[in-house]
Formats: C-alpha cells, structure tokens, sequence
C-alpha cells in the first residue's frame, strides 16, 4: 500500500531523507569536571598552535647561525605560516568526515610528530619543511578550539567562553617570542620545538579519555569532501603571501616576472575557489563545499568575518612591529621589549572577558564592535604621535592598553556573533571561515608591514648605509651593533618612520573594520535565550521526527499482509 505523499508521517519521512544529507551533532554538552578537562585540553591546544606560530621569531638569528646560513631563514616562520593559514578551513571540515575529537587528535599528532623531527633537523631545508608540516597541525588545533568550544560549552555559558577563547588567543600570541627568547638564551633552540611534546601529551590523555565522539546521522563521508576546494584554497594562498613576502623582503623585485606571474595566478586562483563555492553551494552535488554560500550571503556573518580580517591584519601588524619599534628605536632588549607587549595583552584579556560578558543576557554584540573598532582607531592614532626618543615614554603603555582593551573585545564578539545567528548545520564552517579571515588578514598585515618597512629602509638609508650592512638590517637586529653612531641614528629615525606608517594602514584598515561593523546592527537582536528556546525546538522536533520515521518502518508493507 502506497503512502500518501500528503500524510504528516510522508512528511516527516522526507524530511528525515533531506536532513540524512548532513545532519549536525546533536545538542548535547558537557558539564562539570568533564567540560573543565575538555575546555582545558583545547585551550592549551590553541595557546600551543599560536605560541608555535610566533615563539621562533626571537630563535631566528640562532638558527641561522647554527646551519650558517640567513638567506633561507625567514622561510622557518614563513612555512609554517603558510599551511597554518592554508589547512585552518580545510580541518574545520575534516571534522565533519571524521568528527571533531579525532580531527583534534589528529592535529595534535601533526604537531607533535613534527616538532621533534624540527628539534632534530640537520640542515635547514629539514628545517623549514617540517615546520610546513607543524603547521598543518598547528592550523587544526587553532580551528577546532573555535569550533568544539561553542559546541560543547552550554549555550548559557557562551559568553564566559567567548571571553576566555578572546584572552587566550591574544595573550598566547604575545607570550610567544618571550617564551621563545628566553628558552634560546638560556637552552639551545632546538627546545623551543622540543618544548611542545609534553604540552601535546598533556592535552592527548583528557581529548582521548573524556571528549566525546558524538556519532550523529548523515557525517559527512570522505567522498563528500572538498579536495578540489582545499587545493584552490591552499595554491591561492601560498601565491599571495608568498609573492608579497619576498618581494618585501627584497628576495625578488616587484617588476620582476615572478612577481607579476604569481600576483596573477593568486587573482584567478581566488576567482575559481569562488566560483568553485558557488557551484557547490548552488545544487545537489555529492561534494560538500569547504563553507556553504549561504554563509558569507548571511549579513551579519560576513560582517562578522570581515570584521575579524581586518583586526586580524591590524593586531599582529602591532604585534611583531612593536617589539621590533621598542629595540630599535628606544634601546629596549630582546626581553625587555617582549615584556613591554604585557600592557597590551593585560587589557586584551580584560576587554575579551567584557566583550562576553556584555552579550551574556542582552544581545550588545553590535556595541561592543564600534566600541573595539573605535577604540583600536583610537590606540593607533594616539601611538602615531610618538616620537623616537630613546626610551619608552609612559603613554606609549598607555596607548598599547588602549588598543589591547579594543583587541579584546573584537575577538570575544565575533566568536559569540557566528554561535548566535549560525545554523547548526553550518557552525563548524561559519567558525572555521571566521578564524581562517583572522588568519589571512594577520598574514596580509605581516607582509605589508614587511613591504613598509624595507621601503622605508632603502629610501631613507641608501647612500648612508653600505649595502651589505642593509641586507643585513633586513634580515636581524643584531646587525645595529656593526654601524656608527650616525649611522644607527638615521636608522633609529627610519624604523620610527617606518612605524608610523604602518599605524596610518593600521588605521584605514581598522576604519573598513567600523565600516563593516555597523552592518551587524538589528531592530531586535538575537538573544541567547532565543537560541536555547530553539535549541529546544529542535530537539522536539528531531525526537518527533524520529517517532514518525520509525512507525513508517514498523508499518506492515503490502506483501507481508
């Protein structure tokens, strides 16, 4: 006997064949001593994949004294830059083929295995491409905190752990050339990578013992997954930041064919991952695109996603450039500069915490926005008005807390803006998209910083400084010792000039950030209670679907009666 196309439980049958397709994990968290572990483990994780990311900065010259050889240095940061930047989106969703805990499991071994083989490298060319492969791992542990956070953390305590993932990621970052500068001083660098095996053991044991596995209906298989996308996604960001890195660094020139050639490969690389997207996102096919359309088609969420591109472009811009503006230009030490970055990661923690806290009943994520945009505007133009003194005024301090507070409260917003307006369906890959533009501006940032500064250096310094002491200013600071006093001077002037620079881009990118804030704005936003009271729908209407679906199969069919 037919069923009736028209009859609640046909209806509910469709439905459930729809949603086999790919159904998210269900609405079920964690609680006491069994969330406080899991929270801690991916925590770790992020400070871990970020502090990686920056702590070899300040082991640079050490290692290219060790393997003789600074020609090639800067690729041990640049290589795990770039597949940290290339596999952030790509393990957001892996996770949804293999499932969140082993897709962190995964990036934990990534970075684990990959670390001793760099503590154990014999030549740099080793080197570098073991830190491409850390970075893999490094990439996967920063994505899957985004994403397992907001899903395992109760939905009332999304703003307590919006605040606590905005600290952490901000004061990792800062710690990292600390961290790295002082394990090189006192050990040999070949720790600053050894030093993650521990960490990765402490967060193993809690991720394999407590975090679940939630096995849900209709996972995504790997015959679904975007391989064509990752590869567009991937070859796209290696042409741009690799094209805009070396050129700033005076490896090739801006007229050169490589240049020009890899800038236009990068353009039409980008055009097809877009059209790839739309083509995905724009029927039924078998492959799941990296991110649905319908994401960056969400007002908010592209607001939000372009909001976090471009404070990401403007924080680590001031984050490698400062501690470089307080040796150089003021005479701070390695160390000394590293430790000045706390008045900027002290606010940042401060602000991240405020930034939840005041979306915690009432839904002020659109204030707290203008108010971080505005407040990083603000830091940077207040920062623009000091001059190269040879020490540290105290507004300078003052200036860093005021864009740490800013900081703060952008990345604990835009993480509690993607948990309330996307659909569950599509969290992991809004979260994923969100971290990934944080990421691409951060890298954007670094390069053009780059390009302003040796621009600045070779028009302010050529005929002054011999050419081989500039190449040498490019590539380490220790190269400052070597020069006369007039000559350390002009260059003292040059990196402040250079700054000040920056801090003008800073500001035009942190005003587009403004820009795009004020597009989150809504006559009556969504709340947090709203998001619970559909939660609870949906879980009513899952366990209703799932009674009718199941009195279809129980149903006698027209040959056994």
């Amino acid at each position: 006997m037919a069923v009736e196309t028209d009859s609640p439980i046909a209806a509910a049958d469709e439905q459930n064949g729809r949603q086999q397709q790919l159904q998210p994990p269900p609405g079920v968290h964690l609680y006491g001593w069994r969330l406080y572990l899991v929270q801690f483990s991916l925590y770790l994780g992020l400070i871990l994949s970020i502090m990686d990311s920056s702590a070899v900065s300040t082991a640079l010259v050490t290692i290219g004294d060790h393997f003789n050889d600074f020609t090639r240095i800067q690729w041990v940061v640049l290589a795990y830059m770039l597949t940290y930047l290339g596999f952030a989106l790509t393990f957001s969703r892996m996770s949804d083929v293999i499932g969140r805990k082993w897709a962190t499991i995964t990036a934990l071994i990534f970075i684990g295995a990959f670390s001793i083989g760099c503590g154990w490298a014999q030549t740099i060319q080793q080197l570098i491409a073991f830190r491409a492969l850390q970075g893999v791992g490094g990439a996967g542990l920063y994505s899957m905190a985004f994403i397992v956070l907001p899903e395992m953390t109760p939905p009332e305590n999304i703003p307590v752990m919006s605040g606590l993932i905005g600290g952490v990621t901000i004061v990792s970052a800062v710690l990292g050339p600390v961290i790295g500068g002082v394990i090189t001083t006192h050990s040999t660098w070949r720790w600053v990578f050894w030093f993650n095996i521990p960490v990765v053991g402490t967060i193993l044991v809690p991720m394999i013992v407590f975090c679940p596995d939630f096995k849900y209906q209709g996972r995504m298989k790997w015959r679904q997954f975007d391989f064509i996308g990752c590869l567009i996604y991937l070859v796209t960001c290696v042409l741009l930041i690799t094209a805009l890195q070396e050129a700033g660094a005076g490896s090739i020139a801006w007229q050169s064919a490589a240049f020009i050639v890899c800038m236009i490969l990068a353009g039409l690389a980008f055009v097809g991952f877009a059209s790839w997207i739309a083509f995905l996102s724009g029927g039924k096919h078998s492959t799941m695109p990296l991110f649905p359309a319908r994401i960056i088609k969400h007002r908010i969420m592209l607001s939000t996603v372009m909001v976090s591109t471009c404070i990401g472009f403007v924080f680590y811009s001031i984050l490698v450039q400062l501690p470089e503006r307080f040796q150089i230009v003021n005479g701070d030490t390695a160390e000394i500069s590293g430790v000045s970055l706390l008045a900027l990661s002290g606010p940042s923690a401060v602000g991240s915490f405020l930034g939840g806290a005041l979306s915690s009943k009432k839904n002020n994520t659109f204030s707290t926005l203008i108010i971080g945009c505005s407040l990083i505007l603000l830091g940077n133009g207040l920062f623009h008005t000091v001059g190269p003194s040879h020490s540290v005024p105290s507004k300078a301090y003052g200036f860093e807390a005021i864009m740490g507070l800013g900081f703060g409260m952008i990345f604990s917003t835009t993480t509690v803006l993607i948990k309330l307006h996307a659909e569950r369906e599509d969290a992991a890959s809004a979260q994923g998209l969100m971290s990934q533009g944080r990421l691409l501006g951060g890298n954007l940032g670094l390069a053009i910083a780059t390009v302003v500064l040796n621009q600045q250096l070779v028009s302010d310094l050529s005929g002054i400084v011999p050419s081989d002491e500039l190449d040498n200013l490019r590539h380490s600071l220790l190269a400052m010792s070597s020069l006369t006093a007039q000559q350390a001077a002009v260059v003292r002037q040059a990196f402040a000039d250079a700054f000040k620079t920056q801090l003008v881009i800073n500001m035009g990118v942190a005003g587009a950030a403004f820009v795009f804030s004020m597009y989150t704005w809504e006559r009556h936003p969504t709340t947090f209670a709203q998001v619970l009271q559909q939660m609870a729908d949906d879980e009513d209407a899952s366990a209703a679907n799932s009674t009718a679906v199941a009195q279809i199969n129980e149903r006698p069919t027209a040959s056994s009666t």
